[in-house]
């Protein structure tokens, strides 16, 4: 009996092999060094008003911390076009819920880091 390998016969190679493997990035491609520098340039507008308030130093003290998760919670509820037809005590529950749950502080405070300066 044989066994097959991994992949179809037909598929080309998972890595370029020759001159391809050693040549540049396409035009089109950005490097994460200039994505991570002009995303602060280029914040959502849910993001706009924390930018005027707070810094990036101020995810270092706790108080100011969760006060600017739950701001940005409230401004990401407010911002999306789909949360328009909830009531406001249902947007104010699910941004209270946003910013206490781990996950979803974890990825404000992570996308607040690149935003703010």
């Amino acid at each position: 009996m044989k066994i097959k390998g991994p992949g179809h016969p037909n598929l080309p190679p998972a890595a370029p092999t020759g001159p391809a493997a050693k040549a540049t990035p396409a035009a089109g491609v950005v490097s994460a060094a200039s994505t991570s520098a002009s995303a602060s340039a280029s914040a959502p507008a849910w993001a706009g008003p924390l930018r005027t308030e707070y810094r990036r130093a101020d995810l270092d003290d706790p108080a100011k911390a969760a006060k600017l998760v739950s701001a940005a919670a409230r401004n990401l509820i407010a911002a999306n076009p789909s949360s328009a037809a909830l009531p406001a005590a249902d947007q104010a529950r699910i941004a209270d819920w946003m910013s206490q749950d781990p996950m979803f502080s974890a990825a404000l405070r992570q996308s607040l880091d690149r935003i703010l300066t």
